[in-house]
């Protein structure tokens, strides 16, 4: 997991392709956007959601076909990142490309992200987003970033 302020994204090309998303940002207001399914180049994309309340029901979520960079617009979240070999139950949807398990056993990292911040979790990251903060509602970017293998 890497987290940091997007203005500093650039640190991470070659990581992730900050350029697309720079251009994406520069582009669109984050903060108007409509929710949904953006796509971008190269099998990339974004979806735009806005929580008003804890949404993940206590599930862990990994991903093997894509990298997730959350970015938070408006308001906070905090996310928990355990290691995707401490996940406890779950089987593999490839349509949806995530495995959702029943809990982690073992060391998990807790993220409080605020607005401006984001966190990048790729295929050995199982995380759980969507836990409000101390906002009553986050505006985030989930940018959805094909893994190379």
């Amino acid at each position: 997991m890497i987290r940091d302020r997007i203005e500093n994204l650039g640190k991470y090309d070659g990581i992730v392709p900050a350029g697309m998303i720079a251009e994406f940002l520069s582009e669109n207001d984050a903060a108007a956007l409509p929710c949904g399914r953006y796509e971008l180049l190269d099998g990339a994309f974004v979806n735009v959601c806005d929580i008003t309340e804890n949404e993940t029901y206590g599930k862990y979520e990994a991903h093997r076909c894509y990298s997730d960079l959350q970015f938070v617009v408006t308001g906070d979240e905090v996310m928990l990142r355990a290691d995707i070999a401490a996940g406890i139950g779950g089987e593999y949807d490839p349509d949806g490309d995530c495995i959702l398990f029943d809990g982690v056993s073992g060391a998990y990292d807790r993220c409080h992200l605020t607005a401006g911040e984001f966190a990048l979790f790729d295929p050995t990251d199982a995380h759980m987003p969507g836990l409000r903060g101390v906002s009553g509602h986050i505006r985030k970017l989930i940018f959805k970033l094909p893994v190379k293998l």
